[in-house]
């Protein structure tokens, strides 16, 4: 649930298995390969939102998450300021070239919460990411703003 933020924004990130280190479904070493990269990947992101506190999205509550991930999907919590993003932009681009993990513009998308022409247009030339509206489903579960006031929603 995301409630109550100053300008936002969520990126849902999808990664294809490209460059030096290919490996296919079966090998053995595969899965420790995944699980080294997406750790190097994660602690990258927390030293740079640590290094730099102003991407955090602000938002009324305690926890400030950077990001979540779940297999080869990352969802990124961020504000929308243009140095931010260029920083995060960055990060990504050389996450890809260190890893070969290459980001699927296909199926990666931004999320502004709230809804500004102006930003979103900024944040796709950015960015280079399609933007996508809440509510959505992630992993069968519903993504939505504010409280959870439909009890078919969940049904």
């Amino acid at each position: 649930m995301v409630s109550k933020i100053a300008n936002p924004t969520g990126f849902l990130l999808t990664y294809s298995n490209t460059g030096f280190f290919k490996s296919t479904q079966g090998d053995c070493i595969s899965p420790s390969l995944f699980i080294l990269s997406a750790e190097a990947f994660s602690k990258g992101l927390d030293i740079l939102f640590t290094a730099h506190p102003d991407m955090y999205y602000q938002a009324q509550c305690a926890v400030k998450p950077s990001h979540l991930s779940y297999a080869v999907d990352i969802i990124i919590f961020t504000n929308c300021k243009k140095a931010g993003l260029a920083r995060l932009m960055q990060f990504l681009r050389r996450s890809e070239n260190m890893s070969g993990h290459k980001i699927n513009y296909a199926k990666s998308a931004f999320i502004p919460v709230k809804k500004a022409s102006l930003i979103a247009q900024r944040i796709k030339a950015i960015t280079g990411f399609t933007m996508k509206a809440l509510p959505i489903t992630y992993l069968g579960a519903p993504l939505y703003k504010g409280n959870r006031e439909n009890p078919f929603m969940w049904s």
